[in-house]
């Protein structure tokens, strides 16, 4: 039985609005969802499928056993095939048959599902809110959505209230045309002149982020001025109990003039400018952003691709992202870490349980990005199985190695000791030797192979347990020669001459050496790169600057001074991290056994420069234009969509219709030869047929119909037809069918353009 058209069209409206709300990620700048092979074929292919399923194929036309089948296998079948069997392939299946049954409740009980089709106008608009509201992008991006933005409001308000209409005629209209046309007039009375208002006077800051900045050269950093008389004049910021000032000079240069560069690379010579705030209980961190597991031949360690954590630096998110498969490593606890930052990018603990979205606050500028963490950190000490000589002065200093610190909150029972260390860390097993197969990989050249190997048969003995190689391979350090710096050079050959010629350099050196040592001794490692926050770092000038910028950035009053940690350009670090059985990933500092850097290369002597940022309202952009150019070609572009659109489904549906008649005598081809003609005569201007009358009462109108109509019945409704008779009857049929088209065809060219372009038949 053909639907009705309001219901038909209230179908497609649903489906605009959730469709819309799929694609808004795609062409909206700021608003950015990480769609992957899976979410691309759910929300696309899945969602929009199972609702086509609940409204075309349910009973009669489809068995139900069929129809419900359908609609579970459907999902399933499409999961397996993109993910394979996973926990995720049931949440998609179990999905997509949510949106069946939703769809189903809605249509498919008489008119029952008004009131789940009026809620579900609140969850779209809900979703709606969410992504229009949605504000975590760089100032690039934010740039670029000013006008799209307000342009995504005004069709996403439109699409509303065209849903809303159609919901109205489909399910709540009045038997009284009268009185519901009233209705109608009131209703458009009072929301357009709403949705204009909307347009055309929506102020200039509406999910707006575009501030006016000046425009400072790159290439010219701004000399910083000294602090020490805004120190003195407000009385705020003075140094500790000490008194004693860093050796380097505490700077500042004003927020407004500091580049949008500054504060990403290394900074200026004898300087290091500020990178990020970090409120934390920890002592020392490693933020992380990038995981370097694939090592290459000749390139040495190299970006992972396929590691979840290097996706999560970059990650735009609406909602809290939780971790959905955490660790339980031993000796792990949650800790909550705040992060206020120059970059864009997100840095995190190891191991990450949850991440608010990060929030960009022009107010604060350059410290413009902030966000809350959750990690899952190691308590793990590696220095505690280092050898003791003897039991009784060294025997104190293990036990501090051991100590915990308060903010971990771990018990002091749950530390066990043998002879000064902990119970020995086991081999790894033949599982976990599988798992981390890509970490124990060795795969470069044997003359590079032979150096790494002449180190380890001078400083480690491959009998030992899995602890004291790695502790030999650390040790063995101690002749080798740090110095503060951060180089991207970490080739294979690089590598082998800082272990075999050079013995000194910077962390990137030690880090890459120690990763490719702690693998050819049977130990998963992997190279990571991003921020060593710690506490140890800050001197007097970072109390200083500290307290400075706690006076003027509202975000940072709810932490005390002393959990607060100040980065800066100085501590961007390289680590390794190795595979610890039963206690996980573990960083590991091997600079920390190195000869330290000589004196006055140290941050402390390098000159600390701050942003001065004035906690006032800064100036955004004035006015607002109405983009109508954009509007305009929005409109055209979908309109000029929408209709390709259309002539596609007449044409095509047109020739599936005569494919499907010309070569079968059965009921479906007799329905196709019968709705192929009523399009065909729609297009040459014949009067629609109303879905009441039959094809005898629409031949009393034009009699030429008349011999279809009856050999049309015929086949219909007489069921006592021999089969020669009933091919007879098929033959005359489709002789009146040509007959019947070509004489609805009018002369003259009009008459052809007319019947060419012509939609009216998409009525039936």
């Amino acid at each position: 039985m053909k639907k009705e058209l309001p219901v038909q069209i209230f179908f497609y409206t649903r489906l605009l609005l959730y469709m819309l709300a799929f694609c808004m990620p795609f062409f909206h700048p700021a608003i950015v969802v990480s769609y992957d092979a899976i979410g691309f074929w759910f929300w696309f292919i899945i969602i929009p499928a199972e609702m086509f399923i609940a409204f075309y194929a349910a009973p009669p036309k489809v068995k139900l056993i069929i129809w419900l089948s359908t609609a579970v296998l459907f999902p399933l079948i499409i999961m397996l095939f993109v993910s394979g069997f996973t926990w995720d392939t049931l949440m998609f299946t179990a999905g997509g048959i949510a949106s069946f049954l939703f769809t189903v409740l809605i249509f498919k009980t008489k008119g029952r599902g008004k009131s789940i089709a009026a809620l579900e106008v609140f969850l779209l608009g809900t979703i709606y809110f969410k992504l229009l509201s949605f504000s975590r992008a760089s100032s690039e991006i934010a740039d670029k959505s000013y006008e799209i933005t307000k342009m995504l409001l005004i069709v996403s308000i439109c699409a509303f209230l065209l849903h809303c209409i159609v919901l109205y005629l489909s399910f709540f209209k009045q038997k009284k045309l009268k009185k519901q046309g009233k209705e109608l007039i009131i209703f458009f009375s009072i929301v357009i002149p709403l949705l204009l208002l909307i347009a055309l006077a929506l102020p200039a800051d509406f999910i707006d982020h575009f501030i006016e900045l000046n425009q400072v050269d790159e290439d010219k950093i701004p000399e910083g001025v000294e602090l020490e008389d805004l120190f003195d004049s407000n009385g705020e910021g003075e140094p500790d109990e000490t008194g004693q000032p860093g050796e380097g000079k505490l700077e500042g240069i004003e927020a407004d003039e500091w580049p949008e560069g500054l504060g990403s690379g290394e900074g200026g010579k004898g300087k290091q400018y500020t990178v990020m705030i970090v409120a934390s209980k920890l002592d020392t961190l490693y933020a992380a952003n990038e995981y370097f597991g694939v090592l290459d031949p000749e390139q040495g360690f190299v970006f992972s691709e396929y590691n979840k954590l290097n996706e999560l630096s970059t990650l735009r998110i609406i909602e809290t992202w939780n971790n959905k498969t955490p660790v339980y490593d031993l000796r792990r606890r949650e800790q909550d870490i705040f992060y206020l930052s120059r970059e864009p990018y997100r840095f995190l603990a190891y191991e990450p349980l949850s991440f608010a979205p990060t929030i960009l606050n022009y107010r604060f500028y350059p410290l413009s990005y902030s966000y809350n963490t959750t990690s899952y950190v190691s308590a793990f000490n590696y220095k505690a199985w280092e050898k003791v000589l003897d039991n009784t002065e060294e025997e104190q200093e293990i036990e501090n190695l051991l100590e915990i610190p308060d903010a971990v909150n771990l018990k002091q029972e749950e530390y066990k000791y043998d002879n000064g260390r902990e119970f020995e860390v086991r081999e790894l097993n033949e599982q976990e030797k599988m798992e981390f197969k890509e970490y124990l990989e060795v795969a470069i050249s044997d003359q590079f192979k032979a150096e790494f190997l002449l180190y380890l048969e001078n400083n480690v003995n491959e009998k030992d347990p899995y602890m004291d190689r790695l502790l030999s391979i650390l040790q063995g350090f101690n002749s080798y020669q740090y110095n503060l710096g951060y180089t991207d050079a970490v080739n294979v050959a690089r590598i082998e001459e800082f272990i075999s010629i050079e013995k000194e350099g910077d962390c990137t050196e030690f880090s890459n050496s120690t990763a490719i040592l702690a693998r050819l001794t049977g130990i998963p490692s992997r190279v990571v790169t991003g921020y060593l926050v710690s506490k140890n770092f800050q001197n007097p000038n970072y109390d200083r600057a500290l307290r400075f910028l706690k006076q003027s950035i509202g975000l940072l009053d709810e932490f005390p001074i002393e959990d607060l940690i100040l980065v800066t350009t100085a501590h961007r670090h390289s680590w390794a991290q190795v595979y610890i059985p039963d206690y996980g990933w573990i960083d590991i500092e091997a600079t920390s056994y190195a000869i330290p850097p000589p004196p006055g290369s140290d941050p402390s002597a390098m000159d600390l420069v701050i942003p001065i940022i004035r906690d006032k309202e800064r100036t955004v952009r004035p006015g607002f234009e109405f983009p109508w150019a954009f509007a305009l070609f929005t409109l055209l572009f979908l309109i000029v969509g929408i209709t390709i659109c259309l002539y596609l489904y007449r044409y095509s549906k047109e020739a599936f219709l005569f494919i499907r008649f010309k070569s079968k005598n059965d009921l479906r081809a007799l329905k196709s030869i019968y709705l192929s003609m009523l399009m065909k005569l729609a297009a040459s201007g014949f009067i629609i047929k109303l879905h009441a009358k039959t094809v005898l009462e629409y031949s009393e109108i034009y009699p030429e119909l008349s011999a279809f109509a009856g050999h049309y019945t015929r086949l219909r409704y007489n069921e006592n037809l021999e089969s020669d008779e009933k091919n007879l009857i098929w033959e005359d049929l489709r002789s009146e069918y040509q007959n019947i088209i070509e004489n609805s065809k009018q002369p003259g060219f009009w008459n052809v353009i007319k019947r060419t372009v012509s939609l009216r038949g998409l009525l039936y």
